[in-house]
């Protein structure tokens, strides 16, 4: 009877005990938050800020509003950058008083206050606020500042400093389009000469309406259409640096436009600048800036660079059974599961499923070049390096036959290729597509190194 008595009590003990550090450690968190809240310079919430006025010391002053996104407003019109604006409000909503140096100070001068070298103020809720950052401190890493009491002079942290002390080429937009890739549905590469035009439709993925029987391979449109909604502008270019002449831009050397249902947007590209740019001008941002050139490059020149020139086309599961031979050193591989197992002419630990699947993908992207390959014998018996897949039930699906990898100085290379009993033919490549594939084989011949 006492022992029972004994484990009831311990076990009231235990709740009561489990009770109080509970609510103990919610009371502690509670009141941490408190105390951590009191230090803010702004009891406002992020969501409800809507206008920024951001005057810094020595430059025009910039405001801002936002209705759904922000824009600016002065001292031009235009989009605001989203993700500077997020991190500049952020740094606002949490700014600390890491100490208070005056509750009431008679002279601002000696904090750099009179003439503060940022002012910032900000609508939330309705309300208007101020905050003054002056002269940073004689010791530590601090500024002094001032927020809607303004003879109240607080220390914040350098680093609080750095993320409100923002530009007007910080907070403007620097994005000439800002749909979304799976939103484009027709890109259109206007140049003096020609025009590149591609559209989308559900089914037939990217076409040409000019050229419908040309089959374009969509990784390549999709990789160029990524290019373009990630460029950006490297610099504004001053209304005093641009005499009208030598831009490129009237006309332009190209044209981009990316069309969606609702929206359209054009990007201009000039004249090549100084420092490896492009002179561009857009329907979206105010004035000239100046864009990567190598976006100029990237350009696909016609139809025939999206072309789907992929030399295989096979679905990577149909794969039971891969041969390869390495200069006289032939194996054969065999799916067993998700694994792969030696079946012929090798010992020891067989590769990992991403070194074959690795193998898998080089052919599955393997290209052939426009042009007429040089004549030659079919390289089957000589054959440098050859790669035979064959499916569950024994069919070849296809095979790959070179008789040598070219140099690093040559332009092209030859590979010979058939599909299921079709006797083998050439095809151009690109060099270093082949010896990639050379070496994903001697990977899979040689896993563990």
């Amino acid at each position: 009877m006492r022992t029972r008595t004994v484990l009831i009590y311990l076990a009231i003990l235990a709740v009561l005990a489990g009770y109080f550090a509970y609510f103990e450690g919610v009371r502690r968190k509670a009141r941490l938050a408190e105390e951590e809240r009191a230090h803010l310079v702004f009891q406002v919430e992020e969501g409800k800020i809507t206008d920024l006025k951001v005057s810094p010391a020595g430059s025009k002053p910039m405001a801002l509003t936002k209705d759904g996104h922000w824009r600016l407003t002065g001292p031009m019109e235009g989009p605001a950058d989203d993700f500077a604006l997020r991190g500049l409000v952020a740094a606002l909503v949490g700014l600390k008083a890491e100490r208070q140096v005056e509750s009431a100070a008679q002279d601002l001068r000696p904090y750099g206050l009179d003439q503060p070298t940022l002012h910032l103020a900000f609508a939330a809720a309705g309300a208007w606020h101020n905050l003054r950052i002056g002269a940073k401190t004689p010791v530590g890493d601090y500024f002094y500042a001032s927020g809607d009491e303004e003879a109240r002079v607080i220390l914040i942290s350098a680093s609080h400093e750095r993320a409100l002390h923002q530009s007007l080429f910080d907070l403007r937009g620097k994005e000439p389009f800002t749909l979304k890739s799976d939103e484009v549905e027709r890109i259109e590469i206007v140049r003096p000469t020609d025009a590149l035009v591609l559209t989308r439709s559900e089914g037939n993925g990217w076409q040409s309406p000019t050229e419908q029987a040309v089959r374009i391979k969509a990784a390549k449109v999709e990789a160029l259409v990524n290019r373009l909604i990630w460029l950006r502008a490297s610099r504004f270019v001053e209304q005093a640096d641009t005499p009208g002449t030598g831009l490129g831009l009237n006309p332009p050397s190209a044209r981009l436009i990316l069309s969606a249902k609702d929206r359209r947007e054009t990007l201009a590209l000039g004249a090549s600048e100084s420092s490896r740019g492009v002179y561009a001008k857009s329907d979206r941002l105010p004035g000239i800036f100046v864009v990567d050139e190598d976006i100029l490059k990237k350009l696909p020149a016609g139809l025939g660079d999206l072309e789907d020139r992929t030399l295989f086309v096979f679905d990577t599961e149909q794969v039971a059974n891969v041969g390869l031979m390495l200069d006289g050193n032939a194996v054969r591989l065999e799916r067993q599961g998700k694994t792969w197992a030696w079946a012929e002419g090798r010992g020891g630990k067989p590769p990992e499923a991403w070194q074959v699947d690795s193998l898998l993908r080089k052919i599955k992207d393997l290209e052939y070049l426009e042009g007429v390959p040089p004549k030659g014998q079919d390289p089957a018996d000589t054959a440098h390096l050859r790669l035979v897949f064959t499916s569950r039930g024994g069919e070849r699906l296809g095979a790959i036959v070179a008789s040598e990898v070219s140099s690093a100085e040559a332009k092209r290379g030859v590979v010979w290729f058939a599909t299921d009993a079709e006797e083998l033919k050439p095809y151009l490549v690109t060099p270093d597509a082949l010896r990639g594939l050379e070496q994903s084989v001697k990977q899979v011949l040689k896993p563990e190194s």
